[in-house]
């Protein structure tokens, strides 16, 4: 007879871990972390009721962080190494090949002073070919915690934008958008005509008011002044005059 445990996702709906036993094996289904308010992601830091070394398989059902992001605890406290196991079966490890090793500084910086807290990394490889090889990450597109991870849409959210040279920031709402230069007189809010694809981009542009263009690239941003690594590049166009910065989801807005 099979005897199932909740470990996480009972009571709430974040945190999944699911342990099968039967036929004398023992069978993780999921191994997420607990998001949402701080009550629950500080259950990230309890150590689990069962025994991880215990576990034959751990079974992932999808890459959501609430049914995978507990993975690197799990690893940690048994002492092993992480792999990925595809649907062809063979294990893929990942390896850090990133310029400077960036990917493996920016996990320690995201980890310093965020107990509880969950992040996201999403970075660009390669998965070599042959038995025994894994996954090399080449490029970290951006690193943070608490986004809205792989439920992110690229045309449905709010943005922050920034830049450093010289400094200035815009704010986009579903409605309309802020410019503000720090020195300058505060802005007015500019109502836009939402939302409009051009190619890979999207783009914003007023309908009253001084004309603004905004122009949004999902592609890797490195903030000039702070380093800070951002999924998106923007381009805004006033006047005759071009800005160029990194763009973000607002934080303070749902995933949709």
């Amino acid at each position: 007879m099979a005897k199932i445990t909740f470990l996480g996702a009972a009571g709430c709906v974040t945190g999944s871990k699911y342990l099968v036993e039967a036929g004398g094996k023992r069978l993780l289904v999921d191994c997420g972390l607990f998001q949402g308010n701080k009550e629950l992601r500080l259950r990230n830091w309890d150590r689990l009721p069962e025994d991880p070394a215990s576990f034959d398989w751990v079974l992932l059902t999808h890459a959501h962080l609430d049914h995978t992001g507990y993975l690197p605890r799990l690893v940690r406290d048994i002492g092993g190494r992480l792999q990925f196991s595809p649907c062809d079966g063979a294990p893929l490890v990942l390896e850090d090949r990133t310029s400077g090793h960036e990917l493996s500084r920016v996990l320690r910086e995201l980890t310093q002073g965020q107990e509880g807290r969950a992040m996201f990394v999403e970075f660009h490889g390669k998965r070599e070919t042959g038995p025994g090889l894994g996954v090399g990450a080449l490029e970290v597109r951006r690193a943070a915690v608490e986004t809205a991870g792989c439920r992110e849409r690229f045309d449905q959210r709010e943005w922050v934008a920034t830049g450093s040279e010289a400094p200035w920031r815009l704010d986009i709402t579903a409605k309309d958008l802020l410019m503000n230069v720090p020195g300058a007189v505060p802005g007015q809010r500019l109502p836009h005509g939402g939302t409009h694809r051009d190619g890979g981009s999207i783009v914003y542009a007023t309908t009253e008011g001084p004309e603004f263009k905004v122009t949004i690239d999902e592609r890797r941003c490195v903030d000039s002044s702070s380093g800070s690594l951002f999924a998106y590049r923007v381009e805004v166009q006033s006047e005759g005059k071009s800005l160029a910065g990194c763009a973000a989801h607002n934080p303070a807005m749902p995933a949709p």
